[in-house]
């Protein structure tokens, strides 16, 4: 079909499948291009169920493209939502950053050193937006997993010198958010000594090729199947491991054929 024939949710469908862009971005977990894109899809839909049948790709963009940047300082008692990503570069008198929470911002998805920067660098994107003043709110109560919610290490970061707090914190709540910080930072300490990944081949001096099945990181090691054993084996993160290239498996292959050829001339003698 012609893309001009085609409705515009089927066209949206197509272009996503054909590209692999939406499947790439799950993989990668990249959750807010895959909110991003929810909305295109809902926004689209809302169109054309608004719209009728006979809506073309050229009368969306156009409907669209009637909200610019001077329709919206028309009215200036509004206010604008966006994500962070979308706010840089753009400056407001007042900025509301809501829901600063553990686990939300920074997101529960974030388990190594690097990407906690990123989050804290994205922290900063949302600071630097405000000219005149910042809020920071955060939710009270339990998660979904009913774990309690805790502020954001981003908040304790800021320093209170620089906050002015409409409802002081509770020191109990204090101590429980510094501890689960701190079992959270040891954890991404241990999740950045990890390198290999579940699947890929490995070799270990002793025990030989073997393929990594699972990773715990509550004890810092990998669950490893070798090839010559039946059960899998835990081996810290420490542990002197090789990933398995061509060169170094013809140098494993070689080994062990001699030592089996070793062993056959013990037994021939031994006879």
């Amino acid at each position: 079909k012609i893309y001009k024939e085609m409705r515009i949710t089927d066209l949206l469908m197509e272009l996503l499948n054909n590209s692999g862009y939406e499947a790439m971005l799950r993989e990668s977990g990249e959750d807010e291009r895959l909110e991003n894109l929810a909305e295109l899809k809902n926004s689209i839909s809302d169109y054309e169920n608004s719209a009728g049948e006979d809506t073309t790709l050229e009368d969306y963009l156009q409907e669209i493209s009637l909200f610019t940047n001077s329709d919206l300082k028309e009215n200036k008692d509004t206010i604008n939502m966006m994500t962070l990503h979308t706010a840089k570069g753009l400056e407001f008198p007042y900025v509301f950053i809501c829901e600063f929470n553990e686990g939300i911002f920074p997101s529960a998805r974030t388990n190594t050193k690097e990407k906690m920067e990123e989050e804290r660098r994205l922290a900063y994107v949302g600071y630097t937006r405000a000219k005149n003043a910042l809020f920071l709110s955060d939710a009270e109560g339990v998660n979904y997993d009913g774990s309690y919610r805790f502020p954001s290490r981003f908040i304790f970061n800021t320093g209170k010198t620089y906050l002015n707090y409409l409802v002081e914190l509770k020191e109990s709540l204090i101590d429980d958010a510094n501890e689960f910080i701190s079992d959270s930072e040891n954890s991404m300490n241990k999740s950045n000594n990890i390198k290999f990944k579940i699947g890929e081949r490995i070799i270990h001096k002793l025990l030989g090729l073997g393929v990594i099945i699972g990773i715990d990181n509550d004890n810092s090691s990998y669950m490893i199947k070798f090839d010559n054993a039946e059960t899998f084996r835990n081996i810290s993160f420490s542990t002197q491991l090789d990933k398995a290239d061509t060169n170094n498996l013809d140098i494993i292959k070689s080994n062990e054929r001699k030592a089996i050829d070793h062993l056959e001339a013990e037994r021939l003698e031994a006879e």
